[in-house]
């Protein structure tokens, strides 16, 4: 089966299940619950008000050491 074709799992139990450590966001507590319709305390979320809304990077756990995904941001 392709990944793509698989079910996934949203939400705090979801996420204590995966290796991810942390969110890198843009928004503030609020815009992120009305994006998601998920309270903010559910994720550990580093917050950028100044960056408009959406994800930036990820911090992953593996077997290296934490390892960081990020998205390019410019001003």
């Amino acid at each position: 089966m392709h990944p793509a074709a698989s079910r996934s799992s949203t939400g705090p139990a979801a996420w204590s299940r995966r290796a991810s450590r942390w969110l890198e966001v843009g928004g503030t507590e609020k815009q992120m619950y009305d994006w998601l319709g998920v309270p903010a305390g559910s994720f550990p979320y580093r917050f950028f008000p100044d960056r408009p809304l959406g994800l930036y990077a990820i911090g992953v756990k593996t077997s290296g050491g934490e390892k960081v995904i990020r998205k390019p941001w410019r001003k």
